[in-house]
């Protein structure tokens, strides 16, 4: 029997050997759990950073897509990362035709104001205010002068989807050492008001790659929206690689990402897993 013969055996007896193998279970019928990347009429981009002093820096993208085979209207909002409770800029009326999609660059933004050292910070929510409508869509954080770029999908922060994205406790892996030049956490804190940067906004323990704990510690915080390289969180007990147990103060709920970036060329973003 040649090896194509023998791959096509194999690919039509597989199959049937593993629901026959003890242990393995045969496919489930009935319900299925709940999908957590899930359309609906609240969305979040969680930190943007834009480079105010030159047009080949940092800037963010975001996209949004109707869902339905109607007209929906949406409100985007711009916020700094330290005044929650006021956006600077608010697009009131931005009209999705039927299964559209429509981009957007944070760059663009009216009243954009940049920090002392040049760069704007802060997020968007993006709200749909037609009756029955259903969007969903993607963020990227892109850095020509340095060619880096990582993507996720727009975090949902609609409290009666299924798909509720924010949690009060999570996991998230880090990666710093060898090929791996860091990992940059971002962190966004559900709050309509600004963190004293004196009490933690969460506490948040340390694993190595053998699963050994290295020591609990508080995450102090000024703005909402904010990030720390897993360098910075590690400093006490420095630990290359491994996992962080995230756990939001009481009250407070929030979402949790990571960039990991290798031999100044690449990066990759690594959403943080919920544990509630």
């Amino acid at each position: 029997m040649n090896a194509r013969h023998l791959l096509a055996c194999c690919l039509i007896l597989t199959p049937c050997a593993l629901v026959a193998q003890e242990g393995v279970p045969a496919p489930r019928s009935g319900p299925v759990s709940v999908k957590k990347a899930e359309a609906s009429t609240r969305l979040l981009v969680p930190y943007f950073l834009v480079d105010m002093t030159r047009v080949d820096g940092a800037d963010t993208f975001f996209s949004v897509r109707n869902e339905t085979t109607v007209m929906t209207e949406i409100t985007v909002s711009y916020y700094k990362s330290d005044r929650p409770s006021n956006p600077f800029f608010t697009d009131e009326s931005v009209i999705l035709a039927a299964n559209s999609l429509q981009q957007f660059r944070v760059s663009m933004a009216d009243n954009l104001v940049a920090d002392g050292d040049g760069f704007a910070r802060g997020y968007v929510i993006i709200e749909a205010t037609s009756k029955g409508a259903v969007i969903q869509g993607d963020y990227y954080q892109i850095t020509p002068n340095q060619g880096f770029a990582s993507g996720f999908r727009l975090v949902n922060v609609d409290p009666t989807s299924g798909g509720y994205d924010l949690c009060s406790l999570a996991t998230v892996r880090f990666l710093s050492g060898g090929a791996f030049d860091s990992t940059e956490l971002t962190f966004w804190i559900d709050s309509a008001e600004q963190p004293q940067g004196t009490a933690p906004v969460a506490s948040y323990s340390v694993y190595n790659q053998a699963g050994q704990w290295r020591g609990t510690y508080d995450l102090i915080a000024s703005d909402v929206a904010f990030r720390r390289t897993a360098a910075q969180l590690t400093s006490s007990n420095p630990t290359g690689f491994g996992a962080l147990v995230i756990e939001f103060a009481d009250g407070l709920a929030g979402h949790v990402t990571a960039t990991l970036s290798a031999l100044g060329l690449y990066s990759v973003g690594v959403e943080g897993v919920c544990r509630d």
